[in-house]
């Protein structure tokens, strides 16, 4: 069932824990409790709860079935910190991380995803029905795959409350640490590449957004280093990636983040709340 509300932050931090609860001692009887300015802001900051699900393979390559909440919680920490640098209110929650141990299928991303997608059976039914149980606004499967890092996800140039269908990705796991996982998810949020990349992708299988024109990543104006949404072959071997979104306001040590036509922070802003609204808990 399509959310009518958005889910609001329990908790919401640089690096922090989306997983647990508070454990703050209660207040002691007859005190008044007085929210916070952070707590007032964290009860209106949209919260996108990602489903994150790890093949055995994946399991093994973070030490076991008992690693995976913790090798999925890095998934979270390092969106949030690229959400928080960027100066937006909001963030993503994992939820009911697990290891899909009866998965014998392809590590390979596009053939995974296909996977993920089918629903009628499998692996694609099982997390179809996780999703709905937990509420999960979208999914990303973890792969080990020889070739570190990378991934695929769904992309759509018209994010709206209707495509909540849009919302599946496939992540090689030694890719977590290398913001692979943020730039699936963005573009489950409605990012796209730059637009050297977009320039020249043949097949045509990613444009700008109709209804958000500046949804691309950036390469800074020296050339040495590119977004979270941008590829390196755009800049050269030489070029590092910056943890951080295109942003039309925001500077990195000196140089610009983006321009008004580049600016995935103001995406972000528009579309954090839209998926967060995608499913509700059951």
């Amino acid at each position: 069932m399509r959310a009518t509300l958005l889910k609001a932050a329990l908790a919401v931090g640089v690096g922090a824990s989306l997983c647990a609860a508070s454990t703050d001692a209660p207040a002691t009887a007859g005190a008044v409790a007085r929210p916070s300015a952070e707590a007032a802001r964290a009860e209106r900051c949209p919260v996108v709860d990602v489903l994150a699900v790890y093949t055995p393979k994946a399991a093994k390559r973070v030490g076991g079935e008992h690693r995976v909440p913790s090798s999925a919680q890095q998934i979270a920490t390092r969106m949030n910190r690229s959400l928080a640098a960027g100066g937006l209110c909001g963030a993503i929650r994992v939820v009911h991380p697990y290891t899909a141990t009866g998965y014998e299928g392809s590590e390979e991303f596009r053939a995974a995803h296909t996977v993920l997608k089918d629903h009628s059976a499998g692996l694609g039914r099982q997390v179809h029905e996780q999703r709905a149980r937990y509420g999960a606004d979208l999914v990303t499967l973890v792969v080990d795959r020889a070739e570190r890092g990378g991934g695929t996800a769904d992309y759509t140039p018209a994010l709206d409350s209707s495509t909540d269908e849009y919302a599946y990705a496939v992540v090689e796991v030694d890719g977590i640490g290398l913001d692979s996982a943020s730039h699936e998810i963005g573009h489950n949020l409605g990012l796209a590449h730059d637009r050297t990349t977009l320039a020249g992708d043949a097949d045509g299988s990613m444009s700008v957004s109709r209804n958000r024109p500046y949804n691309t990543g950036w390469i800074t104006e020296d050339g040495k280093h590119y977004t979270i949404m941008a590829y390196r072959s755009a800049c050269g071997d030489h070029c590092r990636r910056i943890s951080r979104f295109s942003s039309a306001t925001e500077t990195w040590k000196g140089r610009r983040l983006g321009d008004a036509d580049n600016d995935g922070v103001r995406v972000l802003r528009e579309t954090l709340p839209i998926v967060a609204g995608y499913r509700d808990k059951r």
